[in-house]
């Protein structure tokens, strides 16, 4: 009887971790459709997105810093898989 619930166990194993990887693709896919629909902004990554660019001191230089590189007032920045638009105002008229 355990070689029977040897397979029973390590199949939905694999139907778990088929299920997680469809899961996380499909993810990422939103993560990448809502991409062309957003203000500009660095390309995220999966899963952790632009959470490893983020500076731990003073983040908002880097956040002006994406701003002058993408020629901006508007960014997009994930943070894990959440969504963020960052508003730099360059100047005031």
């Amino acid at each position: 009887m355990q070689p029977l619930q040897r397979v029973t166990t390590s199949a939905l194993l694999y139907t778990l971790a088929a299920i997680a990887t469809l899961v996380l693709l499909g993810d990422y896919a939103r993560m990448l459709n809502l991409c062309g629909k957003m203000p500009p902004g660095p390309f995220p990554l999966p899963i952790v997105g632009n959470t490893l660019m983020l500076r731990d001191v003073k983040p908002w230089f880097y956040f002006e810093e994406l701003s002058k590189k993408y020629n901006a007032p508007l960014i997009t920045f994930w943070i894990w898989l959440c969504l963020g638009i960052w508003g730099i105002e360059i100047g005031i008229l």
